[in-house]
C-alpha cells in the first residue's frame, strides 16, 4: 500500500534527522497500523497511523506516527520513539511542502 510505505519513508527521515538511533536508523517491520481514506467530489484524504519497530547503532526501540494523507502527498503529524515526541517539522512528501527529508512520490 502506497500510503504506507510513503508514510513509513517520512517516519524514517523524521528518526535520521533527530539523531536518535544514528544517521543509518531504520524502521520496520510495522506491527500495526490503522488507514482509513476517503474520496469526496474527487478530492482524496485519509489518515494513517503506524505501530513499527526502530533499530540503530546495535540497539532497538519501538515507535508510533500518525499522518494525513492529501491530494498532494504525505504529511507526517507526529513521531513518538521510545515514549518522546520527536520533531516531525519538513515531514511532508509532495508539493510544495516538502522539507530536508526530500520529495516522496506517492503512486496513486
Amino acid at each position: 500500500q502506497g500510503d504506507v510505505e510513503a508514510v513509513l519513508d517520512l517516519a524514517r527521515g523524521a528518526l535520521r534527522r533527530s539523531g536518535r538511533y544514528g544517521p543509518g536508523a531504520e524502521v520496520g517491520p510495522i506491527l500495526g497500523q490503522s488507514v482509513s481514506s476517503m474520496n469526496i467530489n474527487g478530492r482524496r484524504s485519509g489518515q494513517v497511523q503506524l505501530q513499527f519497530q526502530v533499530s540503530g547503532e546495535g540497539r532497538s526501540g519501538m515507535a508510533t506516527c500518525s499522518a494525513v494523507i492529501a491530494e498532494n502527498g504525505a504529511e507526517l503529524q507526529s513521531l513518538q520513539v521510545d515514549g518522546s515526541y520527536l520533531d516531525v517539522s519538513g515531514g511532508a512528501s509532495g508539493g510544495d511542502r516538502a522539507g530536508v527529508g526530500g520529495v516522496i512520490d506517492v503512486e496513486r
